[in-house]
């Protein structure tokens, strides 16, 4: 089976990919922009793709603005597709669902649209998906439903020594992804 927890966002979607016949974790970021520390930093098992992001300006008019978000959560879509289409044998999505609580109104309705956008290729692809709650995964990676950023990021660590190494770039993204990945063996 493989197992792939997506922790979705706009500018920087987290994709674990977890076989468990040979025991492997293969984590994606999907961004925009990669920082010095990023490009600099290279792991067999992070792999960074990134995608052309239409900046709305606050010039735009409102047809144009949406447009260039449109676009945007298409070609995080498309590349999440790829990933989930080129591995073999069953496979099960576990998706963050969202943060209400933690995000603007113009955000949230760009992330309620990539949420189900990915819901839509799943669906059409007949993957089989859970969404968990923000509060879920906490609790379940470190038994604490409010645990902030980097208590889920050491947890994971924990888990990944191999990948402890990674300090001072953003990866809380793949960390989540990780137990996303993990949720249904509890």
């Amino acid at each position: 089976m493989v197992s792939i927890g997506l922790d979705l966002s706009i500018n920087s979607t987290g994709v674990c990919v977890y076989n468990d016949k040979t025991d492997t974790h293969t984590y994606y970021i999907i961004t925009h922009k990669l920082t010095k520390k990023q490009k600099e930093f290279k792991h067999k098992n992070l792999k960074y793709i990134l995608y052309e992001k239409e900046a709305p300006n606050k010039i735009d008019e409102y047809e144009v603005k949406e447009n260039k978000k449109t676009n945007n959560i298409s070609l995080i879509a498309e590349h999440i597709e790829k990933i989930i289409l080129k591995q073999k044998g069953q496979v099960h999505c576990c998706i963050e669902g969202i943060s209400y609580g933690s995000s603007s109104s113009s955000n949230l309705a760009d992330l309620a649209g990539l949420n189900f956008v990915v819901r839509n290729i799943l669906w059409r692809h007949d993957i089989p998906f859970t969404i968990v709650s923000p509060s879920a995964n906490k609790k379940f990676a470190v038994g604490n439903g409010q645990a902030d950023k980097a208590v889920m990021i050491d947890a994971w660590k924990h888990c990944q020594p191999e990948m402890a190494k990674i300090e001072d770039i953003k990866i809380d993204d793949v960390a989540d992804a990780y137990f996303l990945a993990h949720y249904m063996e509890k």
